[in-house]
This record gives structure tokens, C-alpha cells and sequence, in this order.
């Protein structure tokens, strides 16, 4: 009947529209094209993020989209799809600026006005690719941390080993650090930063900074506060300037052990510089490992087995977390050793090396000693001795139930603020050197990289 056609019809209206309003806000761009690559529909997404009105877009091909190099693969990717009806790939299309997309297609042959035609869904993988190469960056400098020890081992002279050690931090991959630095001794009896490693330097610069005083520029005020010193252009603590000085900014870094400063790191970046809290992370590390290096008194059997575990890494972030974790306990000899992180406002140990089976694992933060090391979030090593006379007799639990006597505490950092602490415990009065202190400050460090390869891997 005539009603019985119109409600149909009515129904096929109304179908067509809502599978055109899913159609158009998908949040993937969607192309549909023929076997000769003519585009023949695309959504509203499609047009957002490649840059072109729907219009420009049907006048177009797949491989106007596409990128030179992955437009030669079109013919052949059309003949599989005919021939299996689906095909998953990843390609790098071009937008309308002339920028790229990482991007993930799934397609599928369907059937338009009675035609074959095929159905591209195509997602922005950009987010991705940038996770997996900070990943694999981390995995990177972690090489690098290692290959600095391992100098430390292969003898010379210090000033070649720092030498050879500010070589291998400047080639990190991923920063955005210029190929040019320098490392300065600390003079006890000058009190003056000394010169003895640069890269990339000029004549003139090396003769008017070759011996600095503390609190002078970015490098004397780093080693006067023991505070690293972030600069992204020439500001007024900058006190070193002479003729022909290009534009440039600053990541300086105090060396310490045990609050005794050594020396400092001072690596440049371009003028405009954004501080990034993976460069933090690396160059602490590194800073970390070149104390080790300006201390001989570095027992080589301990630098050997730091170079062995970080060589030795595993692609799990968690397993190499596990790996430190018992590292740091068997090196600095504790009693027991903790790797405690805040989640969702409670304290618990992730990791545990020797701890007693009835261990609590979990609890409130307020007033144990791992979380005070959080909140101080400070770059040395928190060492509390004769524990069962201080106040963390009463506050910590675990204190006055195991009778612990010392305690020694890393914070361990993600996205630029503490996390976690990476502890030694002892049932002993022990004497803890400022060697023991560095090689926790470094064992904490590797963490936090693995911390930040974690959380990307997660975000995948």
C-alpha cells in the first residue's frame, strides 16, 4: 500500500542519516575509493585533518594523500584488498601544509550504489610512534649510563676518562642537546671550578672560563647551590659574555658525593629551549655516574656489576625495576631493600630484596621514612642512623617491629617530581660512605628512566 511504501521509504531516510551522522563523527578520518584509487566519499575528520574542503578532497586520489614514497605502494595494496577483502597496514599520508601522519588503515572491500568499492579507517598514530621512540631512547641512555661506568673501569686518566664520559652524555639520542659542553673539577684549595674536559668549544671561551669562582655564572652558581641551573638564553647569570658569543641556553649540573662537591656538568642547549623532565632525569644520572668516576676510592668490582645490569636490561621495564632494586641491596650489603611508590595516596613496596615474609607491603604514607624521602624530594640521599632513638621509632611501623638502625633512602622521579624511593635498610649502626650514597643516587636514577619507559608503555 501507499502508507506501507511511504514508512519504508521513511525508514530508509532515516537510516541513511544516522549512518551519515556516524559516518561523519567518527573520531577516525574515513576515505572510501575505488579500484582506480578515486576517492569517492569522506567524512568530516578526513577534511580536519589532512587540510582540504570535502570538495577538493573527491577530486582527489588515495595517492594525491598519500606521501611520494607510500603512494607506490597504492597499486599493489588495492590488489590485495580485492583479493582478500581486508587489509591492515600502517602508511605516513601528507596533509594539505605538506606535514606527515603516522597513521594505522584498516580497509575493507564494501559494496557503494552496487559497486565494489573500498572503506579506509585511518588513525592518527602520531601519540603512539612518539611512545615507542621514547621508549627506545630510554632503553638508549641507559647504554650510554653504562658505557660512561664502563670508562671508570677501563683505567687512564681521570681527566681522559671525563673526557671520554662527556663524549658519550653530549651523543645521547632524543635530546635536544648541542654537541658542546664541558666538565669542571672542583679546586679545594683555589675553591675554583677547573677546566678539564670540553667538547666543541671555542678558543676564546675556554681561555675566559677555564677557571671559574663559585656563585660566578650558571657553572659557579650551580656548584655554589648544589642545585642544578636551567637556563634558556642569555639571562643576568650569565656573567661570562665576550664578543661574537651566539645565543644559547643551559643545563649545568653540580658533581657530588655525599654533599662534597666535585665538580659540575655544564651542557648547552638552543636559546629558547623548553626543560624537559626527561633531559633532567638523564643528566642527573649522568652527573651521578661521573661522581663515580672523580671518586677513586670506587671499588671496580661494583662499577663492573652497575655496567653489567644496565648493559643487560630486559625490554620490561618492571623486571629491570626488580634487578636494581636487588642490586642496590646487595651492593650497599643492607639488611633488607625496598622500591616503595605512591599509588592512589598509599605507600607500597613494588619491589623487595631479603624482606621479612611478614613485611606489610602496603600502608598510609604520613610518617614512614620512605615517604618523607618523597616529599623532601631531594637530589642526595636521605641516611638516618640510630633509628630506634629518633622519632621514625614511633611514626614508621617497620622501624621499631624489624629493630632497623639505619636507613637509606633515594627519591626516584617520573614527569619531574618524586614518585618513589628506592631504600637500604640495616639492623646495624653502619658508616655509609659518600661512594655507598652515589651508587644509590645513580641505582635510583636508572629507575626513574625505567619508571618513564613504563608509563609510556602503558599509555600504548
Amino acid at each position: 500500500t501507499d502508507a506501507s511504501l511511504f514508512a519504508q521509504q521513511a525508514a530508509l531516510r532515516e537510516s541513511e542519516e544516522r549512518h551519515r551522522l556516524l559516518f561523519n563523527s567518527a573520531g577516525d578520518a574515513i576515505f572510501i575509493y575505488d579500484a582506480q584509487a578515486r576517492l569517492l566519499a569522506v567524512n568530516s575528520t578526513a577534511c580536519q585533518r589532512f587540510g582540504y574542503t570535502r570538495a577538493a578532497l573527491l577530486s582527489m586520489t588515495v595517492t594525491q594523500v598519500d606521501s611520494p614514497e607510500e603512494a607506490l605502494r597504492t597499486p599493489e595494496r588495492i590488489a590485495r584488498l580485492m583479493a582478500h577483502g581486508a587489509l591492515s597496514f600502517e602508511t605516513v599520508p601528507q596533509r594539505k601544509d605538506g606535514s606527515f601522519i603516522p597513521t594505522e588503515v584498516n580497509a575493507q572491500l564494501i559494496a557503494l550504489h552496487g559497486q565494489p568499492a573500498i572503506m579506509a579507517i585511518c588513525r592518527d598514530i602520531t601519540e603512539r610512534r612518539l611512545r615507542e621512540e621514547q621508549i627506545e631512547m630510554g632503553r638508549q641512555h641507559q647504554g650510554i649510563l653504562a658505557q660512561i661506568l664502563r670508562i671508570g673501569v677501563e683505567g687512564g686518566t681521570l681527566d681522559d676518562q671525563l673526557q671520554r664520559a662527556l663524549h658519550q652524555a653530549l651523543s645521547a639520542p632524543g635530546l635536544m642537546l648541542d654537541p658542546r659542553g664541558a666538565i669542571f673539577r672542583f679546586d679545594e684549595t683555589s675553591g675554583e671550578l677547573v677546566l678539564r674536559a670540553q667538547l666543541g668549544l671555542s678558543s676564546a671561551l675556554c681561555q675566559e672560563g677555564r677557571r671559574v669562582p663559585l656563585g660566578r655564572c650558571l657553572c659557579g652558581r650551580a656548584a655554589a647551590t648544589r642545585e642544578l641551573q636551567f637556563a634558556d638564553g642569555l639571562d643576568e647569570r650569565h656573567d661570562t659574555r665576550f664578543a661574537g658569543m651566539r645565543p644559547h641556553g643551559h643545563y649545568i649540573l653540580p658533581i657530588l658525593a655525599e654533599g662534597q662537591l666535585l665538580g659540575v656538568l655544564n651542557t648547552y642547549v638552543q636559546e629558547g629551549h623548553l626543560r624537559r623532565s626527561q633531559e633532567d632525569i638523564f643528566l642527573q644520572s649522568v652527573a651521578h655516574a661521573l661522581g663515580l668516576l672523580m671518586r677513586h676510592a670506587a671499588s671496580k668490582e661494583r662499577l663492573v656489576r652497575i655496567n653489567d645490569s644496565l648493559l643487560n636490561f630486559e625490554p620490561d621495564p618492571e623486571a629491570n625495576i626488580r634487578r636494581v632494586t636487588a642490586l642496590g641491596g646487595e651492593l650497599l650489603c643492607g639488611t633488607f631493600a625496598l622500591y616503595s611508590r605512591i599509588e592512589n595516596g598509599r605507600l607500597g613496596a613494588v619491589e623487595r630484596w631479603h624482606a621479612p615474609p611478614d613485611f606489610q607491603a602496603e600502608g598510609v604514607p604520613e610518617g614512614q621514612l620512605c615517604y618523607a624521602v618523597i616529599q623532601e624530594d631531594k637530589r642526595e640521599p636521605l641516611l638516618v642512623t640510630d633509628l630506634q632513638h629518633s622519632p621514625y621509632a614511633t611514626s614508621d611501623r617497620n622501624v621499631a617491629k624489624y629493630g632497623l638502625q639505619t636507613y637509606l633512602g633515594a627519591a626516584v622521579r617520573k614527569g619531574g617530581r618524586a614518585i618513589g624511593t628506592l631504600c637500604v635498610v640495616y639492623r646495624q649502626d653502619r658508616a655509609l660512605s659518600a661512594e655507598d650514597r652515589s651508587i644509590l643516587s645513580l641505582l635510583a636514577n636508572a629507575i626513574s628512566v625505567e619508571e618513564e619507559r613504563r608509563a609510556a608503555a602503558e599509555a600504548l
